[in-house]
């Protein structure tokens, strides 16, 4: 799979141009062409030295498509600022669509697994049990009854 986007043709780079603008999505072309990601989206948002005449699409939203922000943030790790730099839109959209699609370098399954959650976890627990011990009334004993009058 090549990893520069020099080495693509300009006929493959019309190509990638002219199934953007059927709406073909961004992973089926570079299944399709077997190129990476990045350099699809270099190539059909005309950020290429090709001297095609196939004008670059412009009116693209490719952080619209989960495949493309989970590829871009996750498999290349790149931050906010380089995804929204490739697809030319703000940091805050290529974030506002990571957290859309929850995409995140922490398995889901581990993301409760620091110490300071399972501490809270395990205080929350340990107090639950002291309210059902108490009778089940969260305001038991919490205030108890004095003779003193103020």
């Amino acid at each position: 799979m090549p990893s520069q986007p020099n080495e693509i043709s300009e006929s493959e780079c019309a190509f990638m141009r002219l199934q953007r603008l059927a709406d073909v999505k961004y992973h089926n072309i570079t299944e399709n062409m077997e190129y990476a990601l990045k350099d699809v989206i270099i190539h059909v948002r005309g950020k290429c030295s090709c001297n095609d005449d196939l004008a670059p699409v412009d009116d693209d939203s490719p952080w619209r498509e989960p495949q493309v922000v989970q590829n871009l943030f996750i498999d290349e790790n790149m931050h906010f600022t380089e995804i929204a730099d490739l697809l030319d839109c703000h940091p805050e959209t290529a974030r506002n669509w990571v957290l859309r699609y929850d995409i995140s370098q922490v398995p889901s399954t581990n993301r409760t697994s620091s110490k300071t959650v399972r501490l809270l976890q395990r205080i929350g627990a340990e107090q639950e049990e002291e309210r059902k011990s108490n009778g089940g009334d969260e305001f038991t004993n919490q205030f108890p009854e004095s003779s003193e009058t103020y």
